[in-house]
This record gives structure tokens, C-alpha cells and sequence, in this order.
């Protein structure tokens, strides 16, 4: 199931305009795309994706959902992986998820909005999370 989010960054939590309620279980999570707006252009970005929605474990203790790379100049960053990596859900709903944004630049650049589709997939249909 794809859901597509858009949202506003506040510090570094990410507000997004709705987030549906969609219960998990079984669950593995990846993203497909994401859209940042910048305020003013930006030259590079390496920034990281993180959620609560994911489980916390010894090889993800960030809970990163995606490393985003800036690879143009301008007022906008858009990434898709090459390869998407999923991650088992550890919450029972969506709704519930907390999102945020982290750099490793002194501080977070601006943010006019942001879209994230991800890739929801229940595990215990498929045999497979690249199906």
C-alpha cells in the first residue's frame, strides 16, 4: 500500500497535514520518495529519516528510515532509493508515528514542506517485501 504524506518541519519533528489511521500488524515499512521545499536554495544536504514507527534494534538504533542526499543545487530535494530498504513496524497504527528530520549540519535548513510516499506492506501475505 503506498501512502503519501505532505507535511511542514517543526524543529525537527515533521507535522504532516493528516496521517491516516491504518493498523499494523505484520507490517514492514519503506520509502519510496521524498520531496523537501526549501525556503531559500540550497547547494548540498545530507539529512536522515526517523521514526518511531520502526523498531528500535542493535544495527538501527536511530530508528533512520532514510538517509537523503542532496545531489543538486536548488529549492528543491528529491530522492528516490535505489533500493528500498524496509523495516518492520513496531507501533499497532500509523496515526500514532512520530517523524522527524535530522542533519549533520549545526542546525536543520528551512523547510517550506515536505512529501514522503511510503511503501506499507503486510508480511504476512506476501512471501516477500520486494513483491
Amino acid at each position: 500500500m503506498l501512502i503519501n504524506l505532505w507535511g511542514t518541519v517543526n524543529g525537527n519533528t515533521i507535522e504532516f497535514d493528516s496521517l491516516p489511521y491504518i493498523p499494523l500488524t505484520n507490517h514492514v515499512v519503506g520509502v519510496k520518495e521524498i520531496l523537501i521545499e526549501w525556503k531559500t536554495p540550497r547547494a548540498n544536504f545530507i539529512g536522515m529519516l526517523t521514526t518511531s514507527l520502526i523498531e528500535k534494534s542493535p544495527i538501527n538504533l536511530h530508528q533512520e528510515l532514510l538517509l537523503i542526499p542532496q545531489e543538486y543545487s536548488g529549492t528543491f530535494l528529491y530522492y528516490t532509493p535505489t533500493q528500498i530498504s524496509y523495516y518492520k513496524t513496531r507501533l499497532n497504527q500509523l496515526n500514532t508515528s512520530v517523524f522527524q528530520i535530522e542533519t549533520l549540519e549545526k542546525q536543520l535548513p528551512l523547510i517550506k514542506r515536505i512529501y514522503l510516499q511510503l511503501n506499507l506492506l503486510d508480511v504476512g501475505i506476501q512471501s516477500s517485501p520486494e513483491q
